[in-house]
């Protein structure tokens, strides 16, 4: 057993580690059934890294699966890269300091390339419903859009009425100021079913 939680039991979290890595297994939801039915189970066997890893390969579908398994594959070849991209960057920096048209072309198509290279055999991207709500009564209209979206398995973009933004900046912002409203008494509709009971 780890040293670290008493409980982890390091062959099985390996094991499930190694599970998880295969990239068409996740994709494909053919992840053997001992994932399915010990992770839940047994979850002090495991490692929060591992419980976590588990969760959004399996818990919220293929096109989410595709996405989480593009995104690991993305961050790994990253990092593999991650030398060479600083050094272009850098070459591109130098040569727009130096006003050096001919080594800042080269600098750009070498940059162009790393990130190709980064971000290829991509499938797509994970698709994303928007919703449109107001800012004023942001507690009641957030309620609204959570029953609305709940059964959905698309990402959940927001914007604001009468506001150009929109993405995930715009979507946590959403977020925040959902939990703000939440943390104070009105804007979580207290006396009328709220988080909050009202002092006396």
């Amino acid at each position: 057993l780890g040293a670290g939680a008493p409980w982890v039991c390091p062959a099985l979290d390996a094991r499930l580690a190694q599970q998880l890595d295969d990239g068409l297994a996740v994709a494909a939801c053919a992840l053997p059934p001992w994932c399915g039915a010990l992770t839940p189970a047994l979850p002090f066997c495991f490692s929060e890294r591992a419980r976590r890893a588990h969760l959004r390969a399996a818990a919220f579908g293929v096109s989410r699966a595709v996405a989480w398994v593009q995104d690991r594959a993305l961050a790994q070849r990253r990092s593999a890269l991650a030398e060479e991209l600083v050094a272009a960057e850098r070459a591109r920096a130098d040569a727009e300091a130096a006003q050096d048209a001919e080594g800042l072309a080269e600098a750009i198509d070498q940059v162009t390339e790393l990130e190709e290279r980064i971000a290829r055999d991509r499938l797509g991207a994970l698709r994303s419903d928007i919703a449109r709500v107001r800012r004023e009564d942001l507690a009641a209209t957030a309620r609204e859009l959570m029953a609305q979206h709940a059964a959905s398995r698309h990402a959940l973009e927001v914007q604001f009425e009468g506001e150009s933004g929109f993405g995930s900046g715009v979507t946590q912002n959403f977020y925040s100021s959902v939990a703000h409203a939440l943390e104070t008494a009105d804007g979580a509709g207290a006396g009328e079913g709220g988080m909050w009971l009202q002092e006396a």
